[in-house]
């Protein structure tokens, strides 16, 4: 049997630019946004941990003088972190 002892917490800022096809309009406003996190790995390594994945993110944008104003842009953004147990917001 497995046993929780314990869960932490640790927030992290991904900043990237995402480029708009050449296909669509110029984002004029973005609508709607969605991300999920999708954690690929996650390793215990001495006195730290370490997370990898990526954030999908999908956005609705109004586009600049379009017959079709409203069109998807969707995007991964991978991340990897080093968190040290004890550093984060302890959770429960």
């Amino acid at each position: 049997m497995s046993r929780q002892r314990s869960q932490a917490m640790n927030q992290i800022t991904l900043e990237e630019d995402l480029n708009v096809p050449d296909s669509k309009a110029d984002v004029t406003g973005i609508i709607q946004h969605r991300a999920k996190v999708r954690v690929e790995e996650s390793k215990i390594m001495e006195n730290q941990i370490l997370v990898s994945g990526n954030l999908e993110v999908w956005m609705l944008c109004l586009a600049e003088g379009e017959q079709h104003p409203v069109y998807r842009l969707q995007a991964k953004l991978p991340f990897s972190e080093k968190a040290e147990p004890g550093r984060g917001k302890a959770g429960r």
